[in-house]
């Protein structure tokens, strides 16, 4: 069970690094990258709200 639970957690710092590298490279204003980055520091919530709220990439 312990090993499924590192899995787990490697996968989820993975999904939480995508998603700040994501916010850094954002071209939105600095503030809001950093309340961003505040959000991804929510354990386990983080990546989610920024995955359903998050800014999306704009298609032309």
């Amino acid at each position: 069970m312990i090993e499924y639970l590192g899995l787990w957690a490697l996968i989820a710092l993975s999904f939480n690094m995508w998603a700040l590298i994501s916010v850094a490279g954002a071209s939105v204003a600095l503030w809001k990258k950093a309340i961003w980055a505040l959000v991804l520091l929510i354990p386990g919530l983080g990546f989610i709200i920024w995955y359903l709220l998050g800014p999306r990439a704009q298609i032309a």
